[in-house]
């Protein structure tokens, strides 16, 4: 079994925590009364998910 290091650790956990502030924002997003969720396609809904990302590497964790 191979010694990961802290620096990779680190990546990783930065890589998950991205993953589930994407994932609850288009959660919220989803149940937003003023969302027609049904009407976005696979395209639409693929680079929502990359914006949100983006957008969460970029700005402050507070926001």
């Amino acid at each position: 079994m191979s010694r990961t290091s802290k620096e990779e650790l680190g990546r990783r956990r930065f890589q998950l925590g991205r993953e589930q502030a994407v994932e609850n924002a288009v959660e919220k997003i989803r149940r937003a009364p003023a969302v027609d969720w049904p009407a976005l396609g696979v395209a639409e809904c693929m680079l929502l998910r990359d914006i949100l990302g983006e957008l969460w590497t970029c700005l402050e964790r507070e926001r």
